[in-house]
């Protein structure tokens, strides 16, 4: 098979089908098939490029944890204000978990799969880490500029992902109610609270 024009558009086109198709079936119903059709491309493309259905699987985890990130560190970086950082980097993980919420759904399928298969296992847990790295590298830039946490480093970066995650779970459950509006605005300012001046 003769190598594609644009291999890198190609091959995010892939990938984003790969994400609908997740998000509409789950980890278990996603399919090369499905994905190929879905892509509007020959399956023997998705072999070209990822060789096996995990492949595929492992590389739209890193596709999705790339494009989620990137917005959010880009809104964050250079901010040291907790006020600053818990509104920002909160409001533009929850813009794009509200504009795109079958995304997340495709995050969480393949989240919830990685616990039993080990081909999904490491690149979930790279995306995780980045997660941890960019909270935690606000939180030393919080401490620098002279401001000091109530709760240990480690504490703090499981108290936001696991919101994120929560609050990501309730939408997709039942969608933006009031409830959920009314508890994430309690959990930012709960945040913003575990600070104060050095």
């Amino acid at each position: 098979m003769p190598a594609p024009r644009n291999p890198g558009r190609t091959r995010e086109q892939i990938l984003d089908a790969a994400l609908g198709v997740i998000a509409d079936r789950g980890h278990a119903g996603t399919t090369m098939q499905r994905v190929a059709d879905t892509a509007g491309v020959d399956k023997a493309l998705l072999h070209y490029y990822f060789t096996s259905k995990a492949g595929l699987l492992a590389a739209a985890i890193v596709h999705l944890g790339d494009r989620l990130l990137a917005d959010v560190e880009a809104a964050v970086a250079g901010l040291d204000d907790p006020a600053e950082v818990v509104e920002v980097g909160f409001g533009t993980m929850w813009d794009h978990v509200v504009g795109d919420p079958r995304l997340h759904a495709a995050w969480l399928s393949l989240y919830a799969a990685a616990i039993t298969d080990p081909a999904l296992a490491e690149p979930v847990r790279k995306v995780r880490a980045r997660y941890r790295e960019m909270v935690r590298a606000r939180l030393s830039a919080m401490l620098a500029a002279g401001w000091r946490a109530s709760l240990p480093d480690a504490a703090m970066v499981t108290l936001v992902l696991a919101s994120i995650d929560g609050f990501t779970v309730a939408l997709l459950e039942d969608g933006r109610t009031p409830a959920l509006d009314e508890a994430i605005a309690a959990t930012q300012e709960m945040v913003r609270a575990l600070f104060g001046r050095a």
